[in-house]
C-alpha cells in the first residue's frame, strides 16, 4: 500500500518546531491541524488568529485527535461516554457470567466496583489495538492461566458484541472504526486537505499510529511535530516519543528532520531544558535573563504572607493579570485556608485547586448538624447553626 509523504519534526517546545507546523498549516488553505486535547485546539486556534490575522480557521480546520476521527465517520455514529460505557460493561458481564468462575460470578452481584476495573482492562486493551479474538488467543498461549482468564476475554466480546448490536462507539472504538473506513476508502473528511498537520503529541498509542498509516494513503502529504530531543545526554528523558518515532519509521518509512532548540532567554527556559539532564553546558547562563529568585523563610506563615505581598505588586505596579499568576505549593490542603486568609487579607483574588471533604462544604455541613441534632435531642449550639443555614426551610422542619 503507497503512502503519501511522510515526515517528522522533532523538537522540544524551545524548538522551531511549533513554528515551523504553523507556517505548514498557514500557507497551506487545504489544511487541518490535529492536536492531543480538545482545549489546546481552541488555544491553539486562538493563539493563530491572533498572531497571523487569519479569518476562517474556527470550526474543524484545527482539531482533537479524538474530534478528527469522528470527522472522518461522519454525522451518523453514535459516540458513549463512561456513564453509558458501564452500563454496557455491567451488561456485558451478565452475559458473561457462564464463563466466570463460581465465586467470581457471584461477586459480580454484589461488588458494584467490577464494572469499573473490567472497564478499565477494556481500554487498556483496546489502546494497545488488541481485539477480543487476539486477546483469547493470547490467553491461550499463556503459561501461568488464571481463573478470570475466560471470564475476561468473554465480558470482553459481549461489550464488543453489545457496541456493535446497539451502533454505539466507544472512545477507542472511535479511532478503529475511523481506521476500517480509512482502509476501504478515502474518506471525503480526508480528500478535502492537501496536507495533515499533527502537533503536540509525545507519543502514540498503538491505535493511534494504526490510525495515521491507513490515513496516510488519502493525503498527499502528512506532517508530525513530536515532542522529542534525540540528543545523547536527553535520551532517557523521551523514551516514549522515541519508541513512537521509530513506529513511525517503521510503518511509513517517515523522513526525519531534528531541530535543535533556540538558546534559553531566562532562567526558567534554561531549567526547563536542562533541569532532569545529566550534561549541562557550561557558559550557557552568562547573558540570560536572571527571572528565578530564590528567598529564604524562617516560618511558613511569612512565606506565605509575602508570596501575596508579591503577587499584590504585580497587579499593582506592574498591571499583571491574576489569571496570569500562579501560587504552586507543595501541600495545599495544609495550608489553603491559611493561605485563603492571607490573600483576602490583602485583597487578591484567589482560586484554589483543592479537594475540599464533603463535611467542609456548606450542604455536607448542614447534613451532619441534622443528623447530630437527630441523634443528640438537638444541642443548642448544633441547633442555631441549623436553624441559621440557608438549606433548613422551616416547611421542611426536622420533627
Amino acid at each position: 500500500m503507497e503512502t503519501g509523504s511522510v515526515h517528522v519534526l522533532c523538537g522540544t517546545l524551545f524548538s522551531e518546531r511549533t513554528r515551523r507546523i504553523d507556517d505548514l498549516f498557514c500557507r497551506t488553505p487545504r489544511s487541518c491541524l490535529i492536536v492531543p486535547t480538545e482545549s489546546y485546539a481552541v488555544y491553539r486556534t486562538e493563539r493563530l488568529a491572533m498572531a497571523y490575522g487569519l479569518a476562517g480557521i474556527w470550526g474543524e480546520r484545527i482539531t482533537s485527535f479524538q474530534r478528527f476521527a469522528e470527522n472522518i465517520l461522519g454525522a451518523d455514529f453514535v459516540a458513549i461516554g463512561n456513564a453509558e460505557r458501564l452500563l454496557v460493561v455491567r451488561k456485558a458481564l451478565e452475559k458473561a457470567s457462564p464463563f466466570l468462575a463460581k465465586d467470581v460470578a457471584e461477586g459480580v452481584s454484589y461488588t458494584g466496583g467490577i464494572a469499573t476495573h473490567v472497564l478499565r482492562v477494556i481500554e487498556a486493551l483496546k489502546q494497545a489495538a488488541v481485539d477480543p479474538e487476539t486477546f483469547m488467543e493470547r490467553l491461550q498461549q499463556r503459561n501461568n492461566p488464571s481463573e478470570w482468564d475466560n471470564g475476561v476475554a468473554a465480558v470482553y466480546s459481549a461489550y464488543q458484541e453489545l457496541l456493535r448490536q446497539q451502533g454505539f462507539y466507544d472512545r477507542i472504538g472511535t479511532l478503529w472504526a475511523a481506521a476500517e473506513i480509512c482502509e476501504r476508502s478515502a474518506p471525503p473528511y480526508l480528500t478535502a486537505n492537501d496536507i495533515l498537520l499533527f502537533d503536540g503529541f509525545d507519543d502514540f498509542t498503538p491505535s493511534e499510529l494504526r490510525l495515521i498509516e491507513t490515513i496516510a494513503v488519502h493525503v498527499p502529504s502528512v506532517v508530525i511535530g513530536l515532542n522529542l530531543d534525540r540528543s545523547s545526554e536527553k535520551e532517557d528523558l523521551y523514551r516514549l516519543p522515541t519508541r513512537s518515532l521509530c513506529e513511525l519509521q517503521n510503518g511509513l518509512h517517515a523522513t526525519v528532520e531534528d531541530l535543535p532548540e533556540t538558546k534559553a532567554r531566562s532562567l526558567t527556559e534554561f531549567s526547563a531544558q536542562y533541569l532532569l539532564c545529566e550534561g549541562v553546558p557550561s557558559g550557557h547562563t552568562e547573558d540570560i535573563e536572571r527571572n528565578i529568585t530564590v528567598t529564604a523563610y524562617g516560618l511558613w506563615f511569612d512565606e506565605l504572607e509575602n508570596t501575596a505581598r508579591e503577587v499584590k505588586r504585580l497587579i499593582v505596579e506592574e498591571n499583571a493579570s491574576p489569571e496570569e499568576i500562579a501560587v504552586v505549593v507543595a501541600d495545599l490542603s495544609s495550608v489553603s485556608g491559611t493561605l485563603q486568609a492571607i490573600f483576602d487579607m490583602f485583597g487578591v483574588p484567589v482560586v484554589m485547586d483543592v479537594s475540599v471533604p464533603l463535611a467542609k462544604t456548606a450542604l455536607g455541613s448542614f447534613v451532619l448538624n441534622v443528623v447530630t441534632a437527630a441523634a443528640q435531642a438537638w444541642p443548642k449550639d448544633v441547633a442555631t447553626d441549623l436553624f441559621a443555614s440557608p438549606w433548613f426551610e422551616p416547611k421542611n422542619a426536622i420533627e
